[in-house]
């Protein structure tokens, strides 16, 4: 069973700061870096219920760079470095007061770590996004640019719900589920050559089924279809929402379409139109 934060808990606003004045807010001359300090969509809720929301992030390096373009790890793990090492603090914390600064990055809500890639890229690069598309309509490969600034991702519904309830329509069988970490991120991410993959990445979401826990392979491989998205849909709405997709215009046919960028990968970092 992995290990993720804590169950449900009561919201404390003594430990939450609030929102920088500026979206993009430079730090001090001693810097060696840009910096920019933002909201988080949700923050980290610590083991005493406090929320922290305000993070900084500060520009990739070389050292990150390597990461970015290294070939011996996976992709998971190379988002993971860069998140962790580009991430300067959240809230009151930070690596250099945090002995377990990895387990709380690692512990922050997906649409919180893909909300840092977003904005540690636009520290580092610029909100401009160049890439290649393929027209829906005549199939014609053209370069598009778009601002990362509009780009919308929203936290929980519920900060201070991490765990949640639910019975399945048809089965009528009981579940606890769990907000999508980088815990689970890592656990699916594994689970690419498993003939079981679908089956897996919902129990890396359960935390207990029909009064088991761990929860049992077959209890859900027998599961009807029905019930299997119902579980999904459930997993989503109790989630932040991640809109990646952009409207961009063909110039060659005229026809508007939408495509998505795929934040969490190398390439994000790297533009490919020059």
């Amino acid at each position: 069973m992995l290990e993720t934060d804590p169950q449900i808990h009561e919201v404390s606003t003594s430990g939450y700061a609030p929102s920088a004045p500026d979206a993009r807010q430079i730090l001090p001359d001693e810097a060696t870096a840009p910096f920019g300090a933002y909201d988080l969509p949700t923050g980290y809720l610590d083991e005493e219920g406090v929320l922290h929301r305000n993070v900084v992030v500060r520009e990739i390096t070389g050292v990150e760079e390597d990461i970015l373009g290294s070939r011996k790890m996976p992709i998971h793990v190379r988002m993971e470095k860069i998140i962790q090492n580009c991430t300067e603090s959240i809230g009151t914390l930070s690596e250099k007061n945090s002995a377990n600064w990895g387990r709380i990055i690692k512990g922050l809500p997906v649409s919180d770590r893909l909300f840092l890639l977003l904005k540690i890229r636009t520290v580092s690069i610029g909100a401009p996004f160049k890439f290649k598309t393929q027209c829906t309509a005549c199939e014609e490969v053209s370069d598009q640019v778009v601002s990362l600034d509009d780009f919308k991702i929203t936290g929980l519904p519920d900060p201070s719900v991490r765990q949640w309830k639910g019975v399945l329509p048809r089965s009528k069988k009981a579940y606890t589920a769990k907000v999508q970490t980088g815990f689970e991120e890592e656990k699916i991410a594994s689970l690419s050559a498993s003939e079981d993959m679908f089956t897996l990445a919902i129990i890396a979401r359960l935390v207990e089924f029909d009064g088991d826990q761990p929860v049992k392979l077959m209890s859900i491989k027998r599961l009807t279809m029905a019930d299997r998205d119902y579980l999904r849909n459930d997993f989503k709405s109790h989630e932040g929402e991640v809109d990646n997709e952009v409207q961009v215009l063909c110039p060659k046919c005229g026809v508007e379409f939408k495509t998505a960028i795929d934040i969490g990968t190398p390439s994000f970092f790297f533009p490919s139109v020059s």
